[in-house]
């Protein structure tokens, strides 16, 4: 009876445990189709046939001149998380940080603001990289309407980027704009944590010194 009672346990538990496995691939994959989704186009219809969004059921439906395949029966541009495709040129371009050749042949030119640089896309001087993996203009440097980078906190302002909130400063350390009283609050709860918890453990210690004082002094004796 015992017997009976652990096999049915046992498969209890084991059932539970591929309910379980089941489950978490299953939100594994809707995660990873979400992001996919994200990267194809919605569009139903284009303009010139094998075009970026355009219908496809196979590479060869795709203009792949323009680094383009067909991905869930839309032509998206290869490697979707690192390359993106560019309205203006027309074909897809490598992100920043992504692989790159420099001679644009197996691979596609870096996007706009960036150059190849020992093997990767990287932004040019007076740029910066963007959440989205592209370069916008940096702080202190000349631009236009929405030219600066809003990620580092900036914005065109007297024809320059600057921060786009005046109490904020640009910090050259950490590259973004900052609140400097927020930094300083931030440095003070440092300090004062770090004063505090030196000063217990300073206390600690004379405590345990008085508590086992005592017991040093008998085994000196007791030497």
């Amino acid at each position: 009876m015992f017997g009976r009672r652990s096999n049915n346990i046992y498969k209890f538990f084991a059932g539970a445990v591929l309910v379980l496995v089941y489950f978490c691939n299953a939100m594994e994959l809707s995660e990873s189709k979400s992001i996919f989704n994200e990267l194809i186009p919605n569009e139903t219809s284009c303009s010139l046939a094998g075009d970026h969004g355009c219908i496809c059921y196979n590479n060869l439906n795709c203009d792949q001149t323009k680094y383009l395949e067909c991905i869930d029966g839309k032509c998206v541009c290869e490697f979707p998380l690192h390359r993106m495709f560019d309205e203006t040129l027309g074909k897809c371009v490598t992100q920043v940080g992504s692989t790159c050749s420099g001679s644009g042949t197996w691979t596609p030119e870096c996007v706009r603001n960036s150059e190849c640089e020992i093997g990767r896309c990287m932004c040019r001087e007076g740029y910066s990289k963007t959440s989205s993996n592209t370069c916008l203009i940096n702080f202190g440097q000349e631009c236009g309407p929405n030219m600066c980078n809003s990620d580092r906190g900036l914005a065109c302002k007297e024809g320059r980027c600057q921060c786009l909130d005046s109490s904020y400063v640009y910090s050259a350390i950490v590259t973004k704009c900052i609140d400097p009283e927020a930094v300083v609050r931030d440095f003070i709860e440092r300090i004062s944590e770090r004063i505090v918890r030196e000063v217990f453990n300073f206390k600690l210690r004379q405590v345990m010194n008085k508590i086992t004082r005592p017991f040093r002094i008998f085994s000196l004796l007791g030497r």
